[in-house]
């Protein structure tokens, strides 16, 4: 909460204060897929009926990565929903969300990444415990193998045709070096930039995962030029660009 506060404040301009809505999705395994998505559309339309899409900055780190692409790949592709109840996302035609920050997202299903075998001593989670977060998330109908083809469920691993009408204008993805999500967080940037998104990738030297969260949590001091840095200089030209109603 701190970081997102900050980054919010980095955001901020005085004739146009930034508001922090913060989604408190269910963790699974409580609930499965498709509430965390349910309840990201449902947030999304609220904050829709505020302001307009341009001036709305998507951010998600970690698992909160992998939920803001879910609702992106909604929001491209509804009919593909598995769970047929989902509402819309209230946004018209060719309209942009302004933004989308992606701090270490678990993004693919598919743990096939070199990543995770070169990095496997250099960060604090293993393919392990990626492959039990997917694990939990999946509904328990959905069979992992399965899970890979369903793009709400594992983004990471859909096609660059299928984010081929990107719906964000600016896209910033930082990832660390020593991350085992470190592959698999480079395939996606080339997927995006394939079909024209707008999308600035940062990797952090010698940063394990989330290290802008987590870091400050254990009293690391920040690393020099890190992720942590990127992500507020990109806010900070966020909030610079003018703003619509």
């Amino acid at each position: 909460m701190p970081f997102a506060h900050a980054c919010s404040q980095l955001y901020s301009t005085p004739s146009q204060p930034a508001i922090l809505a913060v989604l408190e999705y269910t963790l699974s395994p409580m609930a499965p897929y498709p509430r965390q998505l349910q309840q990201a559309i449902e947030s999304l339309n609220h904050v829709l009926t505020l302001t307009s899409p341009s001036n709305v900055i998507l951010m998600g780190d970690s698992a909160g990565g992998h939920l803001a692409m879910s609702l992106l790949s909604y929001m491209l592709h509804p009919d593909d929903a598995e769970e047929p109840r989902l509402e819309s996302v209230q946004i018209k035609g060719s309209e942009k969300l302004r933004g989308l920050c992606l701090v270490s997202p678990g993004l693919n299903i598919d743990l096939t990444g070199a990543s995770y075998k070169t990095n496997s001593a250099t960060d604090y989670i293993s393919s392990d415990t990626v492959h039990d977060m997917y694990s939990n998330l999946s509904p328990p109908y959905i069979a992992l193998a399965d899970a890979i083809k369903i793009p709400h469920l594992s983004p990471g691993d859909a096609t660059a045709e299928h984010w081929s009408q990107f719906p964000v204008s600016e896209t910033l993805v930082t990832i660390g070096e020593r991350e085992v999500l470190y592959s698999s967080c480079l395939e996606f940037v080339e997927k995006l930039k394939q079909y024209g998104a707008s999308v600035k990738l940062v990797i952090g030297e010698g940063e394990w995962h989330d290290s802008p969260v987590v870091d400050p949590m254990f009293g690391l001091k920040e690393i020099e030029a890190g992720t942590r840095q990127a992500v507020a200089d990109w806010m900070r030209e966020m909030g610079s660009l003018d703003r619509r109603n």
